[in-house]
């Protein structure tokens, strides 16, 4: 009758691979977790240059907008004084 047991070396080998397996999960799991955090920061810093870059055009389209009122009103002002004067 022939035994089907592992012998102490496959044993030992086997053993090993899984010590290297279990090394190679938790450098993963580790590597993932900084992954993860680096993440979150960029997610939130580019959610703040979006909300900058909002501000900024809005502020540049009321800077349009007083531009383009303040331009109205001096052509009129221009148009009704010079029309005045021909008088």
């Amino acid at each position: 009758m022939s035994e089907q047991g592992m012998n102490p070396d496959q044993i030992e080998r086997v053993f090993g691979s899984l010590a290297r397996i279990e090394q190679k999960i938790d450098g993963h799991t580790v590597w993932m977790a900084a992954h993860v955090a680096e993440d979150k920061l960029m997610a939130a810093d580019i959610t703040a240059l979006k909300v900058a870059s909002g501000r900024q055009k809005g502020f540049i389209a009321a800077i349009g907008t007083v531009g383009g009122i303040l331009g109205a009103l001096v052509a009129a002002a221009a148009d009704f004084f010079g029309s005045r004067g021909s008088h």
